[in-house]
């Protein structure tokens, strides 16, 4: 039998499934009990299957609808008036029609809202929710002036003859591990410092167009390794490595580190989706860092009643029951740190790792509903089914009448009724026009590649303990949509998510 805990759950995917009406009807909640408790459901149908006659189904919606109009108070709707929508057997009949009475903003109002406004009073603005498209980053290239300087002395070098008189000659020759005069030649010698200059000008080269650049740790641990300098006059602490091979193969040279005076630059780098989410965790945990604190002494609590549950309590903090499990709820999961005071209270949400698809369909299909509404591609000089089964698609009301279908095919072969279950199935297949149905689906698809760089997990902003600002972003880290996000105490040691659409970028 249904119970008041299964219809509060209903009520909450239809609330936020049906934003944009704020309406559902009974067949509606018919259609997403069967789909969520489908056990419950089939119970329902044998106990109401005694006589035999057909009549299992509609005994059993009937008592789901009695349900809801007995324990509409309880559970925050209200009946306001009589629609017409399909029932089980695909014909449209009359049903109650109910509001919610603490429906989440609706999303038609979302569409039409800018942020400033919304924001004043609690973030900076728009802006904040952006994802930035590149992190500036301080890094150092070498001075080509004190390299410049090497290259003529070693030109000099070369034009003078390479002349072991010159102190370059036995400097250059030392370089090697190779320091017997019977390997190394005048004409090695000279090989090996057009190698250098060649180097060098390699050097400069790259400096042009920051392809050798170098961080502050690099420059820490090179310097250790290199202890070689060509041009006395260069400092001694930045550094630029080469590597110098002679053609002989006795005379394979090591490393040679050429210590240079580097200069600072600003690099432009991308930023990645996961520093995003570190940043935005060190602002979510702030206060609360003892919690990821290994040095932290904990101990695990289990209960058993009057709930089972557990959580973990630390000793700094004995006050506090703090849990951290796998988040469900509809399409939303992920990681999430919930405290709790000893009572089962909700204190804080501490941290969370949701992958946010709820919020991304509701984007989508917002998307999808304004370029249909806008007639994009010319969507209006389409076939009236077409459209219409654009427009079901979109609602998720072709979903439901699929559901309908499979879920009556399914009960009626459950109960041995094979005969009817086939003539459903042919029922379903005849009602369809396929051609249609697959150029509606065609259209959808087209949406979906059109804004499938739209809508990207972007950046979260704490409101307080128990809510948050949270933005999707597009390619080039732009919010394109905002919500704020509840989480709401639903009994001891238990939160729900409630999902507010609440601003939409330019």
């Amino acid at each position: 039998m249904i119970n008041k805990n299964q219809a509060k759950k209903i009520i909450e995917i239809l609330a936020q499934r049906n934003q944009s009406t704020g309406y559902f009807d009974s067949h509606d909640f018919i259609d997403l009990y069967r789909a969520n408790f489908e056990h419950e459901y089939i119970l329902m149908l044998n106990d109401n299957d005694t006589k035999h006659d057909n009549t299992a189904f509609q005994i059993t919606n009937s008592q789901i609808a009695r349900f809801l109009s007995v324990n509409s108070d309880g559970l925050k709707i209200k009946k306001i008036n009589i629609s017409d929508s399909m029932n089980d057997h695909g014909n449209k009949t009359s049903n109650a029609k109910w509001k919610f009475l603490s429906i989440i903003m609706p999303a038609i109002l979302f569409l039409s809202f800018v942020f400033t406004p919304i924001f004043s009073q609690n973030c900076n603005a728009k802006e904040e929710f952006d994802i930035p498209p590149y992190k500036c980053k301080t890094m150092y290239i070498p001075d080509t002036t004190y390299i410049r300087k090497d290259i003529v002395l070693l030109q000099n070098f070369v034009n003078q003859g390479c002349s072991k008189k010159n102190p370059l000659y036995n400097h250059i020759k030392n370089l090697y591990n190779e320091t017997n005069d019977i390997w190394i030649t005048k004409g090695d010698i000279r090989q090996y410092t057009k190698s250098m200059i060649n180097k060098l000008n390699e050097i400069i080269n790259s400096t042009k167009i920051d392809t050798k650049t170098f961080s502050i740790d690099d420059i820490k641990h090179y310097e250790s390794k290199f202890n070689h300098y060509f041009n006395i006059d260069s400092v001694a602490y930045p550094f630029y490595a080469i590597n110098i091979s002679g053609s002989n193969t006795y005379l394979q040279s090591n490393d040679i580190g050429y210590k240079y005076p580097m200069v600072e630059i600003i690099v432009k780098e991308p930023i990645t989706w996961y520093e995003v989410y570190k940043m935005d965790r060190k602002n979510l945990t702030k206060g609360y860092e003892w919690i990821n604190n290994d040095e932290e002494n904990s101990k695990w609590v289990e209960k058993t009643y009057p709930i089972e549950t557990s959580y973990k309590v630390f000793d700094n903090y004995p006050e506090y029951a703090v849990q951290h499990y796998d988040f469900k709820f509809g399409d939303t999961k992920g990681p999430i740190t919930i405290i709790y005071n000893l009572q089962g209270d909700l204190v804080r949400i501490h941290d969370f790792g949701d992958i946010m698809n709820e919020e991304i369909k509701l984007a989508e299909n917002s998307a999808y509903w304004e370029d249909y509404k806008s007639n994009k591609y010319n969507v209006a000089s389409e076939n009236s089914l077409t459209k219409r089964y654009i427009e079901m698609i979109l609602s998720g009301e072709m979903e439901k009448i699929e559901a309908k279908y499979m879920g009556k095919i399914f009960g009626q072969a459950l109960i041995g009724s094979h005969k009817e279950s086939e003539e459903t199935a042919r029922k379903f297949i005849k009602a369809i026009d396929r051609e249609k149905l697959q150029r509606a689906k065609k259209y959808i698809q087209q949406l979906e590649t059109d804004h499938e760089t739209d809508f990207y997990r972007g950046r979260c902003v704490r409101i307080d303990n128990k809510s948050f600002y949270f933005s999707l972003v597009n390619k080039d880290g732009k919010a394109t949509c905002i919500f704020k996000i509840d989480y709401i105490q639903d009994g001891p040691f238990a939160v729900k998510k409630n999902i507010t659409l609440i601003g939409k970028g330019n």
